[in-house]
């Protein structure tokens, strides 16, 4: 939940205490506060009275959400990238397609580190079949964006 911004932090804690619940958190970078609830209350409900208070910007509850798969506009995908299908990459991209800080791994013959899809986003790997720092393909089909 998250107060107007014309509400202080002091003040919102107030009302959250006088509430009868309990800041869990306040996420990082916002204002939002995560609550825990009194025993027995009905989330629905208390999210609807903080929805009612004038000084309350949003309240939501706190749910996992399962995303939808997407499916990419590539016109490669259906006919020639068969793999990401099978290997649940929808699924992936429905959860994030811009994190630096995700580091996927490639369990193939290789890759086509010369690809200008891939060479800026690659960190150094290692090859299980010739146990070197060697990642290139060694049987010549190797992993690249098209296949």
């Amino acid at each position: 939940m998250q107060f107007r911004s014309n509400i202080g932090l002091d003040h919102a804690r107030q009302v959250v205490a006088s509430l009868g619940a309990r800041e869990v958190e306040t996420l990082a970078a916002t204002e939002i506060l995560v609550l825990d609830l009194p025993d027995q209350a009905d989330e629905a409900g208390f999210a609807h009275a903080l929805l009612a208070r004038a000084d309350v910007e949003f309240a939501k509850l706190d749910r996992i959400v399962t995303p939808a798969d997407i499916t990419p506009n590539d016109p490669w995908f259906g006919s020639w990238q068969w793999y990401l299908s099978k290997i649940g990459a929808p699924g992936a991209w429905a959860t994030t397609t811009a994190d630096s800080r995700i580091i996927i791994a490639v369990l193939d013959t290789g890759i086509d580190s010369t690809h200008p899809d891939l060479q800026p986003k690659l960190i150094p790997g290692w090859n299980i079949y010739n146990s070197n720092s060697d990642t290139n393909d060694v049987y010549g089909g190797g992993l690249c964006p098209f296949g």
